[in-house]
């Protein structure tokens, strides 16, 4: 597959190696190269190449391959199995793929956290690369972002990540100024998520009277977050929009509030009532949808044990995708990817609050007064035909479209 991120005049691709587009480019803005790499397109008339003297853009534009940076997080997916590491691995032969070490991101962008370099220009940083060449970006780019406006990533996810949301604009600004520390940009962070391959994910709260009905069904999920707020969900059921979402954020800062002697009893008792109702399960009449939650649960317990993270997704939509598939994640919505490998563009940001299933951080107050509270069951995404070959992503942003391209293996 080709992929292409356009922003305000910019685009960022990985073409698959030994793959070239059919009947020649869909744009005449966009080269190609016939490796699997990294690369960095660009659009003006005429830019500086790494090393080279101003370079006249021709008719179908140039290509400049990008050397880009890999996190090691614990959730990654290990050695080859990562896609992570095998896009590492084809666009940087100095890299060396340990099988015991897990790679989860790599990061295509100007993030100063890791930003990516000109790879044929002695790692030329593409902040500088960017602001000798701004017409790539446009006037009105780099005045509003100073730099690339979006991150690209791809992601490789073995253990599923932290219960997090992230803040809008006006409040990752405020959170920034108080706490430098912990929220490292003063920007919104957007997603939009591709999968490469079968994808899990929770995502939005679930609709009303399905919490009401999850309440009823495990009563330690009912215990944890207490008769009133039980209640007062069960009441809401039916009623008015913001009476819905008061009664909702009422239960979910109560079952996260809970304290630490009634987590550690009703996890272990949930814990033990779903391993013994799973074992028992064998008619084929009993739900399919109530044993894929049944056993996800009881995976985010072994993942993390004694985390009633483990209970979130009778909170949240569980969300699968086949690969092709995308979903937008806007801010201030609770979400946690669970397996699989995507792609993702955001906002150029990398504020994170989180809540659940992580030994980092957890900044519970400001989770639950950030979040919109709104239910519905997430859209997804399969993307606008342009041609035979190409869709297009458009999230609601303004920052950034994706373009996925699918190629023709070269004939022998």
């Amino acid at each position: 597959r080709g992929l292409e991120v356009s922003g305000r005049g910019f685009r960022l691709g990985r073409r698959a190696k030994g793959r070239r587009p059919r009947g020649g480019l869909a744009s005449p803005a966009w080269g190609w190269v016939w490796r699997r790499d990294l690369a960095l397109a660009a659009r003006p008339r005429e830019v500086r190449g790494p090393g080279s003297e101003a370079q006249a853009r021709g008719p179908r534009g140039i290509m400049l391959a990008l050397s880009c940076s890999v996190q090691q997080y614990a959730w990654g997916k290990p050695g080859s199995k990562s896609r992570v590491a095998a896009y590492k691995v084809s666009s940087d032969a100095g890299f060396e793929l340990q099988e015991g070490e897990t790679y989860a991101e790599l990061w295509m962008g100007t993030h100063p956290k890791a930003p990516a370099a000109m790879r044929d220009a002695a790692d030329e940083a593409l902040t500088e690369w960017l602001a000798a060449n701004p017409a790539v970006l446009g006037s009105d780019a780099l005045e509003e972002n100073g730099s690339l406006p979006f991150l690209f990533k791809v992601l490789s996810i073995n253990k599923a990540l932290s219960v997090q949301s992230h803040p809008d604009k006006a409040l990752a600004e405020k959170l920034h100024a108080e706490r430098p520390d912990v929220y490292k940009d003063p920007n919104h962070k957007p997603e939009f998520g591709i999968a490469l391959t079968p994808f899990e994910g929770m995502c939005d709260f679930r609709g009303l009277a399905e919490i009401a009905a999850h309440l009823q069904k495990h009563p330690e999920f009912r215990a944890l977050c207490g008769v009133e707020a039980a209640a007062g969900v069960e009441a809401a059921v039916g009623a008015d929009e913001a009476a819905q979402r008061a009664a909702l954020k009422a239960l979910f800062a109560a079952f996260i509030a809970a304290s630490d002697e009634l987590k550690a009893d009703q996890l272990e008792a949930f814990v033990a009532r779903l391993t013994a109702e799973d074992q028992a399960e064998a008619t084929p009449e009993a739900p399919q949808e109530e044993a894929e939650l049944r056993k996800l649960m009881l995976r985010l317990n072994a993942q993390f044990p004694g985390d009633t993270g483990a209970m979130v997704p009778l909170l949240l939509n569980y969300l699968k995708l086949e690969p092709g598939q995308g979903f937008f994640m806007g801010a201030n919505k609770p979400h946690a990817y669970i397996a699989g490998d995507i792609l993702e563009t955001m906002a150029c940001s990398d504020n994170v609050v989180r809540v659940a299933l992580t030994p980092k951080y957890r900044d519970v107050e400001t989770l639950v007064e950030m979040l919109t509270y709104e239910c519905g069951v997430p859209t997804i995404d399969s993307g606008a035909a342009i041609d035979a070959h190409t869709k297009v992503f458009s999230p609601p942003v303004y920052e950034c479209e994706v373009r996925p391209r699918a190629l023709a293996p070269l004939s022998s």
